[in-house]
Order: C-alpha cells, then structure tokens, then sequence
C-alpha cells in the first residue's frame, strides 16, 4: 500500500495498517517509495554527458562510465554484486535509469562541477532549456565524432 506521508488521513491509515501488521502473524517489508528522476532531468543529465565527453574526446558511453568511476557519491553510483561465476563479490555502476531525482540531481552538479575543474563548461538546466536547439544541434554535429 502507499501513503503519503503529508496527508494526515493518509498517516491515520498508515498507523493503523502498521499496527495490524505487527500484531499479526505474517512477515512483512517497509519500503520507502522515492521520486524517480523526470524525462527533463534525465534529458539535461544527457546532455550533460555528452558536452563532457565531446570536450574530453570520449565517446559518450566511456565518458558516462569515468563519471560514475570517478563520482565520490559511491552509495548510488555503485553497487555491490555477486559474480555469477567467480561467486565473489564485486562492485558494479549503477545504471543511471535507477537514479531517484535527488540522486541525479547530484550526479549532474558533480558532472558541471568536475567538467569546470577541467575547463568543460556545462550549461546550466536554465541555460540549456533557452538555447537548446543550438546546444541540439552542435551536440548532434559532433556525435559521429564521439
């Protein structure tokens, strides 16, 4: 069930599902419902990437893979897994799909952070949405490079 936690009929309810839970005799989970990021931020979070690695002279899905690496926000950049082979465990990336807008909120200022560190200047989101068909269309010239 879902409940927001905002609405006080819906914290009521919530209390009294709990309740219901934790007196009765069946296991049950808790989980924490967070926003996933919007086709707009995913889209910007793009673009993002692709100027870096255009500048950097990666192609865009090396470049994606080093900001991940090299992101300190290791808790959802990376994961742990079991190799299906070896059986040990190992690290993996995250897919950038999985992120929760906070999530890649923080990804994209590292990305404009560490791209500026580097001389890359990234538009911000305000930037882009007034010159996006010009940002567009240099982006898309400069693919069949990437």
């Amino acid at each position: 069930m879902l409940f927001n936690p905002k609405n006080e009929l819906d914290k009521k309810r919530a209390r009294a599902y709990f309740e219901r839970l934790i007196n009765g005799s069946n296991v049950f989970e808790i989980t924490s419902k967070k926003k996933q990021r919007t086709i707009k931020q995913n889209a910007y979070l793009h673009v993002c990437i692709t100027i870096f690695a255009k500048e950097y002279g990666e192609s865009i899905k090396d470049a994606k893979t080093m900001l991940k690496r090299d992101c300190p926000h290791h808790e959802f950049t990376r994961y742990k897994a079991i190799h299906p082979i070896t059986k040990k465990e190992e690290t993996r990336l995250t897919s950038t799909e999985e992120y929760d807008t906070e999530q890649a909120g923080k990804f994209i200022d590292w990305v404009r952070e560490y791209a500026a560190i580097g001389g890359i200047y990234i538009p911000t989101s305000q930037e882009y949405l007034s010159n996006k068909w010009e940002i567009e269309l240099e982006i898309e010239k400069q693919k069949k490079y990437l």
